[in-house]
């Protein structure tokens, strides 16, 4: 599922996109009756009106593009707010060249795939991430999978994110 299909099923709460990419260009028809606003180049569209009028005051406390404003944006749009710590984090960190804390993150970094959502987080957060979007998004028939490397490893319950943990310290370790 992508996170267009989640967000017009009413399951995603928001949806970020830039104005100029070709997915958002070939979807815009699907989406531009949503309350939305522009910022910066980036539609953020909302499920309802009140949302969107909820958000713009936090959002006029922010500056575009800054750790704080990837977090509201990430909180809003449904991500886990682990994952959206992490991603901030990540963010920051890669702005500094040569960064040794940037390495650390990177080799311990894996991609979550589930219910339309798209994210990065530490792997000792994942258990807890996938614990927070199976609450919710609890009723989607979707597998939820973790990215590692060019691996999709599909999840079904905390043994499956164990396995994986152990795939990614195996990884981390063989490249010590």
């Amino acid at each position: 599922m992508i996170d267009y299909e989640m967000f017009l099923m009413g399951e995603k709460p928001a949806l970020i996109e830039y104005s100029k990419s070709n997915a958002f260009l070939s979807n815009k028809h699907l989406l531009m009756h949503y309350p939305h606003i522009l910022t910066n180049d980036y539609y953020i569209f909302f499920q309802t009106i009140e949302q969107k009028n909820e958000f713009i005051p936090k959002l006029r406390k922010v500056k575009f593009d800054s750790p704080e404003f990837r977090k509201l944006v990430g909180l809003e749009i449904g991500y886990p707010p682990k994952a959206v710590d992490f991603y901030v984090k990540y963010s920051e960190l890669e702005k500094q060249e040569g960064s040794y804390e940037i390495n650390q993150l990177e080799s311990h970094r894996v991609s979550i795939r589930y219910a339309g959502i798209r994210c990065v987080c530490h792997l000792d957060d994942l258990i807890e991430c996938f614990e927070w979007l199976w609450e919710k998004y609890p009723s989607l028939d979707d597998t939820p999978k973790v990215l590692v490397g060019t691996t999709f490893y599909p999840i079904h319950g905390r043994q499956d994110i164990e396995n994986v943990r152990q795939i990614v310290l195996k990884n981390v370790k063989e490249l010590v």
